[in-house]
């Protein structure tokens, strides 16, 4: 495992565009980054080898000519394959102008792109930044401009769906929010003024998943992100995502992983 890395210690914090890392990863089987409401965005490019990403309860997939966006606030996690391992470039941004240029090209979703043909972008944003010297602000508006002719060839990469319409966002956020406790189709119902069964096809026609299946999933997420990265007793954790009984959390836990709860803590490394 190796990486060249160039870090941007003393940065100002006001500037809307800001590098924190940025540099090429040589990656092992032992490569392994996890965040927890990640404080910073991550963009990647795939030179070679194939990996895996946990982003938000998604599993993903990225491999030679790829491109992953992690953004900031998710809960990810992603790893090198040991038999055919990453070479990948990358940069960990933050600041306000990342996130707004990432919406309104509508980055991030889905995590992963494939074929994009930017890797001379990738090159040129971290041979900039490495040949930054102390003019680090000029340096950060030079990269901003790279960032923004990448996203636009991620636009135009991208799969385009059609747009979801406002009640199905709804009836997401409202499953989203009910992560740590419980909400039935009647409640979803009558949030967007429907009827239970056209609620339902709704949501499963947009998602592809029912509202039962998909609130279930969300649970299971956050569960392994808090097995992973806390030290929260299993049964705090089943009260913290609505289960009373913390035996019934582990037998809903082990039918979807195939392990229980402490099992599954058991094999992962806290980071």
């Amino acid at each position: 495992m190796y990486e060249d890395l160039q870090y941007f210690p003393g940065m100002d914090p006001t500037l809307p565009f800001r590098i924190l890392l940025t540099g090429i990863s040589y990656c092992d089987g032992s490569y392994r980054i996890s965040r927890m409401k990640s404080p910073l965005t991550v963009l990647e490019y795939v030179v070679k080898g194939t990996g895996s990403i946990l982003c938000d309860g998604e599993s993903f997939t990225a491999s030679s000519g790829d491109v992953y966006i992690l953004r900031k606030g998710t809960c990810h996690t992603y790893s090198s394959d040991a038999k055919d391992p990453w070479i990948k470039l990358f940069f960990n941004l933050d600041g306000s102008l990342v996130e707004l240029l990432l919406d309104q090209y509508e980055i991030g979703n889905p995590v992963v792109l494939h074929r994009c043909p930017v890797e001379p972008l990738f090159r040129e944003f971290i041979q900039t930044a490495f040949t930054s010297g102390s003019d680090t602000r000029r340096t950060f508006h030079q990269c901003a401009l790279l960032f923004h002719r990448i996203l636009t060839v991620l636009y135009d990469t991208k799969p385009h769906t059609p747009a979801i319409s406002s009640e199905a966002v709804i009836l997401r956020q409202a499953l989203d929010k009910a992560v740590s406790g419980s909400i039935s189709i009647s409640q979803l119902a009558r949030a967007i003024g429907r009827s239970p069964d056209y609620t339902t096809k709704l949501f499963k026609k947009t998602f592809h998943i029912t509202p039962y299946a998909y609130l279930l999933q969300q649970k299971l997420a956050a569960a392994q992100n808090l097995l992973q990265n806390t030290t929260l007793p299993v049964q705090e954790i089943a009260r913290q995502l609505g289960y009373d009984d913390a035996h019934y959390f582990s037998n809903v836990f082990k039918a979807q992983f195939g392990v229980s709860p402490r099992a599954y803590r058991q094999s992962k490394t806290f980071l």
